[in-house]
């Protein structure tokens, strides 16, 4: 089964693309093993960010800052991630039109 995600490239606008709802899909975007990424102010339980977990290791290039208002920036999420939605069980879905919308802006 096929589900509308979105990915964020390094130095890329994010875009939405249909992927099957399967692990490596989600490891073929990242380009390699998958981590859970939280984004302060925005990541909740219905939408997930998925990263590559040995990206800083590996030298993926800088995709984009972490920071929390209390202590400014305070890491950097490199290379591509893809953002999809949570269901109430943990298994991921697709984003809907809203959530969408605030991923865009999170970017804009």
């Amino acid at each position: 089964m096929k589900i509308k995600v979105l990915i964020k490239k390094p130095d890329c606008n994010p875009e939405i693309v249909e992927i099957e709802n399967e692990l490596s899909a989600l490891q073929k975007i990242v380009c390699g093993h998958i981590e859970s990424i939280y984004i302060p102010n925005f990541t909740n339980d219905d939408i997930v960010c998925y990263g590559n977990e040995e990206g800083k290791l590996i030298g993926l290039k800088p995709n984009f800052p972490l920071a929390d208002l209390s202590i400014g920036i305070y890491d950097m999420v490199v290379g591509p991630v893809v953002f999809v939605g949570s269901t109430d069980e943990g298994e991921d879905r697709s984003l809907s039109e809203e959530e969408i919308d605030k991923i865009k802006r999170y970017f804009s």
